[in-house]
Protein backbone atom coordinates (compact mmCIF):
# COMPACT_ATOMS: atom_id res chain seq x y z
CA UNK A 1 0.00 0.00 0.00
CA UNK A 2 1.72 3.30 -0.91
CA UNK A 3 1.41 5.70 2.49
CA UNK A 4 2.44 9.45 2.30
CA UNK A 5 5.14 10.88 4.68
CA UNK A 6 3.87 13.59 6.61
CA UNK A 7 3.71 15.23 9.93
CA UNK A 8 2.42 12.87 12.14
CA UNK A 9 3.50 9.93 10.10
CA UNK A 10 6.90 9.47 10.17
CA UNK A 11 9.20 8.49 12.79
CA UNK A 12 9.05 10.38 16.20
CA UNK A 13 12.55 12.14 16.41
CA UNK A 14 13.18 13.58 19.69
CA UNK A 15 15.73 15.61 21.39
CA UNK A 16 17.90 17.25 24.54
CA UNK A 17 19.58 20.71 24.25
CA UNK A 18 20.27 23.37 26.29
CA UNK A 19 18.64 27.12 26.14
CA UNK A 20 20.81 29.83 24.81
CA UNK A 21 18.88 33.12 23.71
CA UNK A 22 14.82 33.35 24.66
CA UNK A 23 15.04 36.88 22.93
CA UNK A 24 12.20 35.48 20.35
CA UNK A 25 12.10 38.58 17.73
CA UNK A 26 8.64 37.23 17.18
CA UNK A 27 7.50 37.28 21.23
CA UNK A 28 5.86 33.56 20.73
CA UNK A 29 8.15 32.16 23.71
CA UNK A 30 10.04 30.72 21.02
CA UNK A 31 13.67 29.68 22.39
CA UNK A 32 17.12 28.89 20.63
CA UNK A 33 17.78 25.67 21.47
CA UNK A 34 21.71 23.87 20.98
CA UNK A 35 20.88 20.21 20.57
CA UNK A 36 23.24 17.59 21.43
CA UNK A 37 23.90 15.51 18.81
CA UNK A 38 22.74 17.69 15.95
CA UNK A 39 24.94 20.57 17.12
CA UNK A 40 28.56 21.23 18.55
CA UNK A 41 29.34 23.13 20.96
CA UNK A 42 31.73 25.01 19.00
CA UNK A 43 30.24 28.32 18.14
CA UNK A 44 32.62 29.39 15.12
CA UNK A 45 30.83 25.97 13.14
CA UNK A 46 27.46 27.43 14.65
CA UNK A 47 26.99 30.51 16.15
CA UNK A 48 23.81 30.90 18.81
CA UNK A 49 22.51 33.12 16.19
CA UNK A 50 22.01 30.29 13.98
CA UNK A 51 20.33 27.57 16.23
CA UNK A 52 17.09 27.12 15.24
CA UNK A 53 14.04 28.92 16.99
CA UNK A 54 12.17 26.27 18.86
CA UNK A 55 8.95 26.83 19.43
CA UNK A 56 7.07 25.68 23.19
CA UNK A 57 4.31 23.61 23.92
CA UNK A 58 1.48 25.56 25.36
CA UNK A 59 -1.06 23.71 28.26
CA UNK A 60 -4.15 23.00 27.14
CA UNK A 61 -5.50 24.85 30.73
CA UNK A 62 -7.03 27.34 29.59
CA UNK A 63 -4.41 30.71 29.26
CA UNK A 64 -1.28 31.25 27.39
CA UNK A 65 1.61 31.67 29.57
CA UNK A 66 4.07 34.93 28.68
CA UNK A 67 7.12 33.25 30.31
CA UNK A 68 9.19 30.09 28.83
CA UNK A 69 12.29 28.43 29.35
CA UNK A 70 15.41 30.70 30.27
CA UNK A 71 18.97 30.86 29.08
CA UNK A 72 21.00 27.72 30.34
CA UNK A 73 17.68 25.49 31.21
CA UNK A 74 18.25 21.46 30.05
CA UNK A 75 14.66 21.43 27.87
CA UNK A 76 13.62 18.44 25.77
CA UNK A 77 11.46 18.12 22.23
CA UNK A 78 10.94 16.43 19.30
CA UNK A 79 11.46 17.38 15.65
CA UNK A 80 7.84 18.17 14.23
CA UNK A 81 9.57 17.76 10.41
CA UNK A 82 11.50 14.64 11.63
CA UNK A 83 14.84 13.84 10.81
CA UNK A 84 14.89 17.03 9.02
CA UNK A 85 15.51 18.65 12.02
CA UNK A 86 14.71 22.33 11.01
CA UNK A 87 11.44 23.15 13.36
CA UNK A 88 12.01 22.05 16.59
CA UNK A 89 9.05 22.07 19.61
CA UNK A 90 10.10 22.12 23.52
CA UNK A 91 8.21 19.91 25.31
CA UNK A 92 9.71 20.79 28.68
CA UNK A 93 12.26 21.77 30.67
CA UNK A 94 14.18 19.04 33.04
CA UNK A 95 15.46 19.98 36.31
CA UNK A 96 18.71 18.63 37.53
CA UNK A 97 22.10 19.89 40.17
CA UNK A 98 24.26 21.62 38.15
CA UNK A 99 27.64 21.39 39.58
CA UNK A 100 29.51 24.41 37.59
CA UNK A 101 28.62 27.40 34.82
CA UNK A 102 29.93 25.99 31.39
CA UNK A 103 32.11 29.02 30.16
CA UNK A 104 30.13 31.20 27.70
CA UNK A 105 33.03 30.86 25.09
CA UNK A 106 31.69 27.12 24.23
CA UNK A 107 27.86 26.02 23.59
CA UNK A 108 25.22 24.26 25.79
CA UNK A 109 25.68 27.50 27.97
CA UNK A 110 23.96 30.55 28.68
CA UNK A 111 25.29 33.19 25.98
CA UNK A 112 24.13 36.37 27.71
CA UNK A 113 27.04 38.78 28.08
CA UNK A 114 27.65 41.28 31.22
CA UNK A 115 25.84 43.78 29.22
CA UNK A 116 22.58 41.57 28.61
CA UNK A 117 23.31 40.91 32.35
CA UNK A 118 23.27 44.66 33.48
CA UNK A 119 19.62 44.53 32.34
CA UNK A 120 18.18 41.14 33.36
CA UNK A 121 15.90 40.51 36.28
CA UNK A 122 18.11 40.27 39.81
CA UNK A 123 16.66 38.99 43.25
CA UNK A 124 17.31 41.16 45.90
CA UNK A 125 20.48 40.69 48.28
CA UNK A 126 18.58 42.13 51.13
CA UNK A 127 15.29 43.90 52.15
CA UNK A 128 15.26 46.71 55.03
CA UNK A 129 11.61 47.45 56.42
CA UNK A 130 11.06 50.68 56.87
CA UNK A 131 8.34 51.89 58.98
CA UNK A 132 7.93 55.94 57.91
CA UNK A 133 5.63 55.14 55.07
CA UNK A 134 8.21 55.54 52.74
CA UNK A 135 8.35 51.79 51.62
CA UNK A 136 10.45 49.10 52.21
CA UNK A 137 14.52 49.31 50.03
CA UNK A 138 16.09 46.56 47.98
CA UNK A 139 19.66 46.04 48.22
CA UNK A 140 19.94 44.55 44.84
CA UNK A 141 22.00 41.55 44.02
CA UNK A 142 23.91 40.91 41.09
CA UNK A 143 22.90 38.87 37.50
CA UNK A 144 24.96 35.97 36.83
CA UNK A 145 24.84 33.54 33.84
CA UNK A 146 22.62 30.49 34.70
CA UNK A 147 23.20 27.88 36.61
CA UNK A 148 24.07 30.63 39.61
CA UNK A 149 22.68 28.21 42.21
CA UNK A 150 25.51 25.15 42.06
CA UNK A 151 25.06 21.96 44.10
CA UNK A 152 21.62 22.29 44.55
CA UNK A 153 18.61 21.30 42.44
CA UNK A 154 17.21 23.91 40.32
CA UNK A 155 13.84 23.13 41.84
CA UNK A 156 12.63 26.07 44.18
CA UNK A 157 13.48 25.48 48.08
CA UNK A 158 10.40 26.39 48.70
CA UNK A 159 9.18 23.64 47.15
CA UNK A 160 11.90 20.77 48.70
CA UNK A 161 11.81 23.12 52.24
CA UNK A 162 15.91 23.36 52.11
CA UNK A 163 17.74 26.72 52.91
CA UNK A 164 14.69 28.22 53.87
CA UNK A 165 16.90 31.11 56.09
CA UNK A 166 18.02 32.24 52.06
CA UNK A 167 14.47 32.76 51.06
CA UNK A 168 11.75 35.64 51.75
CA UNK A 169 10.26 33.27 54.65
CA UNK A 170 13.19 34.53 56.61
CA UNK A 171 12.88 37.76 55.91
CA UNK A 172 9.31 37.41 57.04
CA UNK A 173 10.38 36.38 60.09
CA UNK A 174 12.89 39.04 60.82
CA UNK A 175 10.66 41.48 59.97
CA UNK A 176 7.64 40.48 61.92
CA UNK A 177 5.33 43.20 63.59
CA UNK A 178 4.68 42.73 66.97
CA UNK A 179 1.94 44.82 66.85
CA UNK A 180 1.03 47.81 69.56
CA UNK A 181 -1.63 47.37 72.59
CA UNK A 182 -4.12 49.54 72.60
CA UNK A 183 -3.40 50.95 76.33
CA UNK A 184 -6.04 52.55 78.79
CA UNK A 185 -9.50 51.82 76.52
CA UNK A 186 -10.31 47.98 76.05
CA UNK A 187 -7.02 47.14 76.66
CA UNK A 188 -7.17 44.71 72.75
CA UNK A 189 -3.47 44.00 71.22
CA UNK A 190 -2.17 41.58 68.46
CA UNK A 191 1.15 40.54 66.76
CA UNK A 192 1.85 39.44 63.58
CA UNK A 193 1.39 36.00 63.23
CA UNK A 194 4.52 33.81 62.15
CA UNK A 195 4.53 32.50 58.72
CA UNK A 196 2.53 29.38 58.14
CA UNK A 197 5.44 28.06 56.24
CA UNK A 198 5.67 24.09 56.88
CA UNK A 199 6.16 22.29 53.96
CA UNK A 200 7.28 18.75 53.64
CA UNK A 201 8.44 17.86 49.38
CA UNK A 202 6.96 16.80 47.44
CA UNK A 203 3.28 18.85 48.29
CA UNK A 204 4.17 23.06 47.66
CA UNK A 205 3.53 23.69 44.44
CA UNK A 206 5.91 26.87 44.55
CA UNK A 207 6.94 28.72 42.14
CA UNK A 208 10.05 30.90 42.21
CA UNK A 209 10.52 34.07 39.57
CA UNK A 210 14.24 35.72 38.32
CA UNK A 211 13.44 38.58 40.93
CA UNK A 212 12.15 37.00 43.61
CA UNK A 213 8.35 36.67 43.13
CA UNK A 214 6.82 33.84 44.74
CA UNK A 215 3.42 31.37 44.57
CA UNK A 216 3.21 28.72 46.74
CA UNK A 217 0.14 26.50 46.91
CA UNK A 218 0.81 24.18 49.68
CA UNK A 219 -1.25 20.84 50.01
CA UNK A 220 1.10 19.53 52.54
CA UNK A 221 -0.87 17.75 55.29
CA UNK A 222 -1.71 19.97 58.17
CA UNK A 223 -0.01 22.62 56.46
CA UNK A 224 -2.03 23.45 53.56
CA UNK A 225 -1.75 27.45 52.57
CA UNK A 226 -1.65 29.41 49.92
CA UNK A 227 0.93 32.43 49.46
CA UNK A 228 1.83 35.11 47.24
CA UNK A 229 5.17 37.11 47.94
CA UNK A 230 6.53 40.05 45.98
CA UNK A 231 9.94 41.02 46.10
CA UNK A 232 10.01 43.96 48.33
CA UNK A 233 8.61 42.02 50.99
CA UNK A 234 4.90 42.57 50.57
CA UNK A 235 2.52 39.78 51.09
CA UNK A 236 -0.54 37.79 51.07
CA UNK A 237 -1.01 34.39 52.98
CA UNK A 238 -3.67 32.13 53.97
CA UNK A 239 -2.87 29.80 56.49
CA UNK A 240 -3.98 26.02 57.31
CA UNK A 241 -6.94 27.39 59.78
CA UNK A 242 -8.28 29.65 56.88
CA UNK A 243 -6.64 32.75 59.27
CA UNK A 244 -5.51 35.37 56.47
CA UNK A 245 -2.11 37.67 57.01
CA UNK A 246 -1.32 40.55 54.56
CA UNK A 247 1.31 43.20 54.76
CA UNK A 248 2.16 45.79 52.75
CA UNK A 249 5.21 47.22 52.87
CA UNK A 250 4.30 50.82 51.10
CA UNK A 251 0.82 52.56 50.55
CA UNK A 252 -2.66 50.50 49.76
CA UNK A 253 -4.95 51.53 47.44
CA UNK A 254 -8.53 50.08 47.76
CA UNK A 255 -11.52 51.27 45.33
CA UNK A 256 -15.05 49.63 45.16
CA UNK A 257 -17.39 51.02 43.08
CA UNK A 258 -20.30 49.33 44.85
CA UNK A 259 -21.03 48.23 48.30
CA UNK A 260 -18.55 47.09 50.64
CA UNK A 261 -19.42 45.16 53.62
CA UNK A 262 -17.93 43.80 56.66
CA UNK A 263 -18.74 41.09 59.49
CA UNK A 264 -16.40 41.07 62.35
CA UNK A 265 -17.77 38.16 64.71
CA UNK A 266 -14.46 39.02 67.31
CA UNK A 267 -12.89 41.89 68.41
CA UNK A 268 -11.79 44.53 65.82
CA UNK A 269 -8.33 45.93 66.49
CA UNK A 270 -7.13 49.01 64.41
CA UNK A 271 -3.60 51.02 65.33
CA UNK A 272 -2.43 53.86 63.29
CA UNK A 273 1.14 55.37 64.06
CA UNK A 274 -0.48 58.31 62.43
CA UNK A 275 -3.29 60.76 61.46
CA UNK A 276 -6.91 59.38 60.32
CA UNK A 277 -8.98 60.97 58.06
CA UNK A 278 -12.38 59.97 57.25
CA UNK A 279 -14.57 61.75 54.58
CA UNK A 280 -17.88 60.80 54.56
CA UNK A 281 -20.66 62.17 51.47
CA UNK A 282 -23.72 60.81 53.09
CA UNK A 283 -24.79 60.32 56.95
CA UNK A 284 -22.10 58.76 59.10
CA UNK A 285 -24.27 56.35 61.37
CA UNK A 286 -22.22 54.44 64.58
CA UNK A 287 -24.66 52.57 66.69
CA UNK A 288 -23.29 50.81 69.43
CA UNK A 289 -24.87 47.46 71.48
CA UNK A 290 -23.01 48.97 74.53
CA UNK A 291 -20.74 51.87 75.38
CA UNK A 292 -18.67 54.20 73.07
CA UNK A 293 -15.69 55.63 74.70
CA UNK A 294 -13.31 58.38 73.27
CA UNK A 295 -9.91 59.27 74.55
CA UNK A 296 -7.46 62.01 73.72
CA UNK A 297 -5.24 64.01 75.42
CA UNK A 298 -5.65 66.95 73.12
CA UNK A 299 -8.97 68.41 72.06
CA UNK A 300 -12.14 67.14 70.28
CA UNK A 301 -13.94 69.72 68.34
CA UNK A 302 -17.40 69.55 66.62
CA UNK A 303 -18.43 71.51 64.01
CA UNK A 304 -21.73 71.47 63.06
CA UNK A 305 -25.69 73.72 62.37
CA UNK A 306 -26.87 71.99 65.10
CA UNK A 307 -25.85 69.90 68.11
CA UNK A 308 -28.45 67.28 69.62
CA UNK A 309 -28.05 65.31 72.67
CA UNK A 310 -30.40 63.04 74.24
CA UNK A 311 -30.04 61.28 77.38
CA UNK A 312 -32.49 58.93 78.66
CA UNK A 313 -31.77 59.27 82.58
CA UNK A 314 -28.62 61.97 83.45
CA UNK A 315 -25.89 64.20 81.44
CA UNK A 316 -22.91 65.12 83.71
CA UNK A 317 -20.18 67.22 82.52
CA UNK A 318 -17.12 68.02 83.92
CA UNK A 319 -13.94 70.03 83.82
CA UNK A 320 -10.45 70.15 85.04
CA UNK A 321 -10.95 74.40 85.14
CA UNK A 322 -14.17 75.79 83.41
CA UNK A 323 -17.11 74.94 81.30
CA UNK A 324 -17.82 78.28 78.71
CA UNK A 325 -19.10 78.72 75.55
CA UNK A 326 -20.15 81.22 73.03
CA UNK A 327 -23.49 81.00 71.43
CA UNK A 328 -26.71 82.99 70.21
CA UNK A 329 -28.76 80.63 72.06
CA UNK A 330 -28.07 77.70 74.77
CA UNK A 331 -30.98 75.78 75.71
CA UNK A 332 -31.32 73.78 79.19
CA UNK A 333 -34.05 71.05 79.42
CA UNK A 334 -34.07 68.55 82.67
CA UNK A 335 -36.54 66.81 83.88
CA UNK A 336 -34.77 67.06 87.05
CA UNK A 337 -33.05 70.28 88.72
CA UNK A 338 -29.63 69.75 89.85
CA UNK A 339 -26.18 71.32 89.40
CA UNK A 340 -24.15 68.14 89.56
CA UNK A 341 -21.16 70.63 90.30
CA UNK A 342 -21.82 72.40 86.83
CA UNK A 343 -20.42 75.76 86.84
CA UNK A 344 -21.09 77.87 84.48
CA UNK A 345 -18.84 81.06 84.25
CA UNK A 346 -20.18 84.76 82.87
CA UNK A 347 -19.01 84.25 79.19
CA UNK A 348 -21.74 81.70 78.84
CA UNK A 349 -24.75 83.63 78.28
CA UNK A 350 -28.25 82.59 77.80
CA UNK A 351 -30.61 84.54 75.04
CA UNK A 352 -34.04 84.67 77.12
CA UNK A 353 -35.33 86.74 73.48
CA UNK A 354 -35.09 83.22 71.94
CA UNK A 355 -37.95 81.41 70.99
CA UNK A 356 -38.69 78.07 72.60
CA UNK A 357 -36.41 75.25 71.83
CA UNK A 358 -37.05 72.76 68.81
CA UNK A 359 -37.47 69.51 70.42
CA UNK A 360 -34.31 67.55 70.31
CA UNK A 361 -34.77 65.51 67.91
CA UNK A 362 -34.49 61.30 68.43
CA UNK A 363 -31.02 59.70 67.97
Amino acid sequence: MYRKNFVGLEGFVWWFGVVENRSDPLLLNRVQVRIFGWHTENKVNIPSADLPWAHPIIPVNGSLTSAGPKEGDYVVGFFSDGDSGQFPIVMGVIPGIPDSTPPISKGFSDQRTPADLKTSPKKPAARNYVYDGSGATISEGSATRYPNVLNEPTTSRLSRHENIDKTIVQDRIKSLDKGVPIGGMAGGSWTEPNPAYNTKYPYNHATDTESGHSFEMDDTPGAERITLSHRSGSFQEYYPSGTKVEKIVKSNYEIILGDDNVHIYGRCNITINSDCNIKIFGTANIDAGQNINVRTPEDIKFKCRNFYVDASTTINLRAGTLIGGDAGSIFWNSGVAQSSGLSVPAPVRKNTKSPTPEPVPKI
